[in-house]
């Protein structure tokens, strides 16, 4: 994950993760290993920071059981977080919608997050 102040008051984050899965003892099963591109843009506001957030996992191997199904979904939509001093942590609260999908569901979700470093 990377982030970076393009501005005083706009900050760009990016972070890429790889999912690796292994085959299922019982079923003799393996799902796909698969990865995934999250980025964002913030403005600072007095009261938290706010932006568009644009999420896309894409299977890269297939399935055991299905070679041509690789699971691929990119949702969109808008972020908001803040930090929340007396409790020294912080929420992150997102709204997204799927805009494209291809053997996965296609929805619209509500994240809510909380954060506290130890």
């Amino acid at each position: 994950a990377v982030s970076y102040y393009a501005t005083p008051d706009w900050r760009l984050g990016a972070k890429v993760s790889l999912g690796f899965n292994t085959r299922n003892k019982d079923a003799d099963v393996r799902s796909g290993n698969f990865g995934g591109l999250d980025l964002a843009a913030l403005y600072r506001t007095s009261f938290g920071s706010v932006g568009p957030h644009l999420l896309h996992v894409q299977q890269y191997q297939p399935d055991s059981v299905d070679k041509y199904g690789k699971f691929n979904a990119t949702s969109a939509g808008a972020l908001f977080t803040a930090l929340i001093k007396p409790l020294d942590a912080s929420v992150s609260v997102s709204y997204m919608k799927t805009i494209s999908a291809a053997n996965a569901l296609s929805a619209s979700f509500l994240r809510v997050r909380e954060s506290k470093a130890f």
